[in-house]
């Protein structure tokens, strides 16, 4: 019994191992990260001054109602094009920043 336990949770693991190496959540080397449904507008972006305890994702999820609109890669590299190279890690407490402002890609296939 134990033998045939062991036997399907190592089937199990294995599969899910593969399906992280093979599929996975995360976009691998070469490609595409950006999202299928949203796109930063060109130059659209919004001035916010950091408050104590915010983050770029904090801030970025207030903008966008409560939701990330690009994967996190994507809104830094914005982050930093908007602020000149301005890392989001090294943003200062009542200091302003731009932040990329995103809308849903919209559907012409009707």
């Amino acid at each position: 019994m134990k033998k045939t336990l062991f036997f399907i949770l190592f089937i199990l693991l294995s599969i899910s191992v593969y399906y992280d190496l093979t599929e996975g959540i995360l976009a691998g080397p070469g490609e595409d990260n950006s999202s299928s449904s949203d796109i930063i507008d060109d130059r659209r972006a919004v001035e916010v001054t950091v408050e104590s305890g915010q983050t770029l994702v904090s801030i970025t999820k207030k903008l966008h109602d409560g939701s990330l609109p690009a994967p996190v890669d994507k809104i830094t590299r914005d982050f930093k094009e908007l602020n000149e190279g301005v890392p989001p890690d090294l943003i200062q407490v009542d200091s302003p920043y731009r932040f990329p402002l995103y809308t849903p890609k919209q559907d012409s296939s009707f």
